[in-house]
């Protein structure tokens, strides 16, 4: 898309600056500025992915994203509050596990991304490594999933305890996504997924270790 490289860059820049300021110890209080400013994040990377675009099929687009909408909202209606970690969850593991899928199909069909080296049979070098940890970490994060569901059943350290898995599968499913990225040399998705990834695992160690191992909240709060 000519003349469209330099606005999509500052849109990235954008969303990571505004993802990273929603990541900063702001007091408790700020946490709804957090999430608008990560929501903002969203909408630049989405418009900067429709925009960088050369083929861009708006009608197909559209009814995507109004199907997405429409599934999101009657979840989001149906499911009680209590269930949603739930959903995340499995939203996490379906990412995780269709990224292993996406890497075993770019070993075993390397032409069709672009990946085959101009001599040889197959992945070789840096795209096999990044094969390997695209596939490793969307198990990984498919795995820390399927714990999760099965987690947090008891007491309120249970609970506890599946939240940071929550946060773990999803950071591994963003640097899944990012892995694979690098592998497509698609600028966007890495963005993308390094955000995701590196949100995630960022809120997994806050939780596991912030304020005694606590959670987010600052610990004076706690007394």
């Amino acid at each position: 898309m000519s003349g469209g490289v330099d606005a999509v860059l500052v849109a990235w820049a954008l969303s990571s600056l505004l993802f990273v300021l929603s990541l900063w110890k702001y007091e408790a209080e700020a946490s709804q500025r957090r999430l608008h400013a990560a929501g903002v994040g969203v909408l630049l990377l989405a418009a900067a992915g429709i925009y960088s675009a050369d083929i861009v099929n708006l009608p197909e687009i559209a009814g995507t994203l109004l199907i997405g909408a429409s599934l999101g909202l009657v979840l989001a209606r149906g499911w009680r509050p209590q269930a949603l970690p739930t959903l995340l969850t499995a939203f996490c593991g379906a990412i995780g596990l269709s990224m292993l899928c996406a890497a075993l199909a770019a070993y075993l069909n390397p032409n069709a991304f672009g990946i085959m080296p101009a001599r040889g049979d197959g992945v070789t070098g840096g795209a096999l490594l990044l094969v390997g940890v695209t596939a490793a970490t969307g198990a990984l994060a498919w795995v820390v999933a399927m714990v999760a569901m099965f987690a947090g059943r008891g007491g309120p350290g249970d609970q506890a305890r599946r939240i940071r898995l929550l946060a773990m599968a999803g950071g591994l499913a963003g640097c899944s996504v990012t892995a694979l990225a690098f592998l497509l040399q698609h600028a966007g998705l890495v963005v993308a997924g390094g955000l995701a990834g590196t949100s995630g695992l960022v809120l997994w160690a806050r939780l596991r270790w912030g304020a005694g191992g606590k959670g987010l909240a600052p610990a004076r709060r706690r007394a």
